[in-house]
């Protein structure tokens, strides 16, 4: 049976909950505007103060139908397991990414017959890929990295010295794991350009609205 994973928890495996809906907010753009009083409108500064698009987070509304019998102890089970926990949201239908965010029991309710029972989450706004993107190269060469929309930092791997240009950006390091803050991935195709003896290894995790 198709479900949520909070976690570590199944809602059907481990509780016998049948996931009825799903509801994911739209990513709404922070937006900076400045009301001039002597000008016709506002000044939208969106997108001038860092050419990356920043987002609010997201609610995601999970409703899923409670068979009669054992109420109680069920709602003890769900709220220790996830209620006021930050954890990792999977969702079967989409089992190749995750959301990540502060997840509550938001209502439970019941007749004679059955019962209904809603966790949200406020969730960042990208969910991510459950395993990361590798690239690798020996010696001197380039390396193309192909990202979603999120931005990120990848973690580069040298098993030599080398040199590392990307863009205007140029970093020499050492052998060993190294995160170059200013190697700043956007969406679509990054070229790192290596100048090495060893082997590099590029690892990100992609992130997608």
């Amino acid at each position: 049976m198709l479900g949520i994973t909070f976690g570590s928890k199944h809602s059907y495996n481990d509780w016998g909950v049948i996931l009825e809906d799903t509801h994911i907010s739209p990513p709404v753009p922070k937006r900076y505007i400045v009301d001039v009083p002597a000008r016709n409108g506002v000044l939208d500064l969106t997108g001038q103060l860092t050419p990356i698009m920043r987002y609010e987070s997201r609610t995601i509304t999970f409703t899923f139908r409670v068979r009669p019998g054992g109420w109680d102890a069920l709602m003890s089970t769900v709220y220790g397991d996830v209620h006021g926990k930050t954890l990792d949201v999977v969702s079967d239908l989409d089992p190749s990414w995750h959301w990540h965010g502060f997840v509550t029991v938001d209502d439970f309710s019941s007749d004679e017959r059955t019962g209904v029972l809603t966790i949200a989450v406020d969730a960042d706004p990208f969910k991510l890929a459950n395993a990361p993107t590798t690239v690798s190269t020996s010696g001197s060469g380039s390396i193309t990295c192909v990202c979603d929309r999120m931005e990120l930092t990848p973690v580069i791997d040298t098993t030599a010295s080398a040199t590392i240009d990307f863009g205007d950006i140029s970093a020499a390091v050492d052998a060993g794991s190294h995160i170059i803050n200013d190697i700043i991935f956007v969406e679509g195709n990054n070229t790192l350009t290596i100048t090495s003896t060893g082997d590099t290894t590029v690892t990100y995790t992609n992130g997608r609205l």
